[in-house]
């Protein structure tokens, strides 16, 4: 019995003992609802502060979908209803293919100055780039002193020797003649007074090695005589002919390159964008072919229009097909046009099928990447197939 009772008093003095807090079972789903309440009210608190941040990144992504799945699903909600036998859709204005022209550099160098800035209207041979020419100039004005040398050298080829050039060198020879002959005299005279034992064979020597100089000078002098006599030889004349044609080449492709320094617009138009700026170094590069790009032109009348409308709808296109086409600048301003084109592939991602649209007078604001409203009038289409349904019904009761 004493142990029993122990027992009991010791498990009545635990702290989480239900008999000494009745109450507590029931207060716990309270105290944790409270806690619940409290981690909610801190969030939105938080939160309350970067809600307004956050909304703006919303309508961004918003505004983003549209380049994807969802764009003409979105353009078409926001498009004005079409009247009966039109199709409407949302298109854009595009340069007509192959697209802009663009005005690169041919030759290596840096550029100094750009004379024509976007949306500025040029003229065909407008100045509308300046490159940096110096070194191209330096190199030119080295190949013409080099090609006046060449061309004195075969002046002097062509017009031979002088007559006083002649006659100075057959001076010469007799000049030199007559050396000789006294050295073979005085040689003679030695070699017979050596063999009468006067002289010695020393002395005699040196008398027959003056006759032997005296021989060769004069042979020399022959030689001369005759090279002069007979002028340059056709070999050496077409050689300094070559050398000339090889600058005079070398000169050409300079002035070129030079003359290319400044570039040009090649068409009346529009610029469009500017590639490149001023102090870049342009050339074309094997790898990269939009590294000599500076400018490039659009005539503002070469433009078109395209629209992706709903394969549902494709079945009423045809080409040739009245069109009207209209911007939200301008919304009360109709600017006729044609369907000049379906494309043969249709998006499966859109469930679309794209068209061009040729327009009759182009506005001055129709601009590339301008976005339009396009109302294609079906109502011929529509005729048409209905008088065949007619015709076949016709047929099949007869």
């Amino acid at each position: 019995m004493d142990d029993e009772r122990k027992g009991a008093d010791l498990s009545a003095l635990r702290i989480d003992s239900p008999a000494l807090r009745p109450g507590l079972r029931r207060s716990l789903p309270l105290v944790e609802i409270l806690i619940v309440a409290c981690i909610l009210l801190a969030a939105w608190l938080l939160l309350g502060d970067r809600l307004p941040a956050l909304k703006p990144q919303a309508e961004q992504v918003e505004a983003v979908q549209p380049a994807t799945g969802g764009a003409d699903t979105a353009q078409r909600d926001s498009l004005p209803p079409a009247a009966p036998g039109e199709i409407v859709a949302g298109g854009y204005i595009e340069i007509i293919p192959p697209g802009a022209t663009v005005v690169s550099s041919d030759v290596d160098a840096r550029i100094t100055a750009i004379h024509a800035v976007p949306g500025e209207h040029v003229s065909a041979g407008q100045l509308l780039a300046t490159l940096d020419s110096s070194q191209l100039e330096l190199e030119r004005g080295k190949l013409r002193a080099e090609r006046e040398v060449a061309s004195r050298e075969l002046e002097l080829a062509q017009a031979g020797s002088r007559t006083e050039e002649i006659e100075a060198a057959r001076a010469v020879v007799n000049s030199a003649k007559a050396e000789l002959e006294l050295a073979r005299e005085e040689a003679q005279r030695a070699i017979e007074l050596f063999e009468k034992g006067v002289v010695s064979r020393a002395e005699m020597r040196t008398f027959e090695t003056r006759r032997d100089t005296a021989e060769e000078q004069h042979n020399a002098a022959l030689s001369e005589l005759g090279r002069l006599q007979a002028g340059t030889r056709s070999e050496e004349i077409s050689i300094a002919e070559a050398r000339i044609g090889q600058l005079d080449s070398e000169i050409n492709e300079l002035n070129w390159k030079v003359g290319h320094c400044e570039l040009r617009s090649p068409v009346d138009g529009v610029v469009l964008e500017q590639l490149a700026e001023i102090g870049d170094w342009v050339g074309v590069a094997k790898d990269d072919p939009s590294s000599a790009a500076i400018l490039s032109l659009y005539d503002p009348q070469h433009v078109q229009a395209w629209a992706d409308i709903n394969q549902r709808d494709s079945g009423l296109l045809s080409v040739g097909q009245p069109v009207t086409l209209t911007t939200d600048a301008h919304p009360d301003r109709p600017v006729s046009g044609r369907l000049s084109a379906i494309m043969p592939l249709a998006s499966i991602q859109k469930n679309t099928v794209q068209v061009k649209l040729s327009i009759d007078e182009v506005p001055e604001d129709f601009r590339p990447g301008l976005g339009v409203r396009v109302a294609i009038d079906t109502r011929e289409a529509g005729a048409g197939n209905s008088e065949a349904e007619d015709g076949n019904r016709e047929a099949g009761d007869a």
